[in-house]
């Protein structure tokens, strides 16, 4: 998801272009000058990304950590094929059946997000709820409460899925399977780290 792209744009746009370093390296010791070195990071590097890095930088270096679009091998998955009114009590048995570890359970939508938290909340979990449409305050506060096992189940959309890192997740649930395997591997990528 490129949802910031035209920001970053505005930003790289406005940077004085003095600021560009001549294509041969040595026209640049001779002139004495200082450029600038521009860094970008991404967990993934999809094309609108890597547009964007050559658009912007002369000679971008890619580091791969890892196998793009594998799991960690520490991350072990299994897959459980329900039909949507089962899914509910499977959700509730796998929780009982954990020892007050920290669990991520995702689903799609704010909506089921919300829905799942409350159920869960009613049957007497500690459990919280980040997605897109809390404000930044009250998603900080369900995160710091997942983080301090306060609320050691999480119940989230995929604004949790990047960009977050939270020590000694033990368990991934996907209560609605991501829609593409990027979105899928970044929910998983929360655990086995």
């Amino acid at each position: 998801d490129m949802g910031f792209e035209p920001q970053i744009k505005a930003v790289l746009d406005r940077m004085p272009s003095t600021n560009l370093k001549p294509a041969e390296e040595d026209a640049a010791l001779e002139k004495g000058k200082v450029y600038r070195t521009t860094y970008m990071f991404s967990a993934t590097m999809p094309p609108t990304v890597e547009r964007l890095a050559r658009q912007y930088m002369r000679a971008p270096a890619v580091v791969t950590i890892g196998t793009v679009g594998r799991a960690a091998d520490t991350v072990t998955q299994n897959v459980v094929m329900l039909k949507n009114h089962e899914k509910e009590q499977r959700l509730l048995s796998l929780l009982r059946g954990l020892q007050n570890e920290k669990v991520i359970v995702f689903t799609n939508t704010r909506n089921t997000c919300e829905l799942i938290f409350k159920q869960l909340k009613a049957e007497g979990f500690g459990t919280t709820s980040l997605h897109g449409g809390k404000s930044q305050d009250a998603r900080e506060a369900s995160l710091r409460d997942f983080k301090n096992a306060q609320s050691p189940v999480l119940v989230a959309t995929n604004v949790a899925g990047r960009g977050i890192d939270v020590a000694d997740v033990a368990h991934v649930i996907n209560y609605d399977m991501a829609n593409d395997i990027s979105d899928y591997t970044h929910r998983i990528g929360r655990t086995g780290r």
